[in-house]
């Protein structure tokens, strides 16, 4: 067993904190898994079209961090994923300044590799597409190339940043509205 033991664990068949657990029928991810399953007719089988079967139950809170008693989750994960990339962003474009000195390859792979994640995570996949494109350069050599997809990276960051704040200025508007019917006004 790994550094978690089972009593740390939530009992089988319930969520974190005691929630009930999210079930889900997903058709396509119903594909026979074994021999025994396909009546021993192996990977042909399992390439044919799928049956309804029933996806592992997982606890619901995974399913939905923000809810009643975490309302503002979503906005203060975009809070902080926003302020420490622009820093760090900013950081890895001044790097490659014209007239500066030459970057630091392996400073840069590293930025690079927690820019990626933290994107990754985020859901900003062309932001993260970018800083691993400037890892592998990084990783070659190439810093002309890694400072490109820093710049592209910077670029989809900008972007990506003027949509949420417009979608975070939509969603405080529906919020007011929301709050204005519900008292009657």
């Amino acid at each position: 067993m790994g550094a978690r033991s089972r009593a740390s664990r939530p009992p089988r068949g319930r969520g974190a904190a005691g929630a009930p657990p999210l079930s889900l029928d997903v058709p396509h991810l119903a594909r026979p898994t074994s021999d025994r399953e396909t009546g021993g007719q192996g990977a042909r089988a399992r390439a044919g079209p799928a049956t309804s079967r029933r996806v592992p139950t997982l606890p619901h809170p995974l399913f939905s961090p923000q809810d009643e008693t975490n309302p503002d989750f979503v906005a203060e994960v975009a809070t902080l994923y926003f302020s420490d990339t622009a820093a760090k962003l900013g950081a890895l474009v001044a790097a490659f300044a014209p007239g500066g000195p030459p970057p630091d390859l392996a400073a840069v792979d590293s930025a690079a590799h927690q820019l990626k994640g933290a994107s990754a995570s985020f859901g900003a996949a062309s932001v993260a597409a970018e800083c691993a494109a400037a890892r592998a350069a990084a990783a070659a050599g190439d810093a002309d190339a890694a400072g490109a997809c820093v710049g592209r990276a910077a670029a989809a960051f900008s972007a990506l940043r003027d949509r949420m704040e417009t979608y975070a200025v939509l969603e405080t508007r529906r919020k007011a509205a929301e709050t204005a019917v519900a008292a009657g006004g």
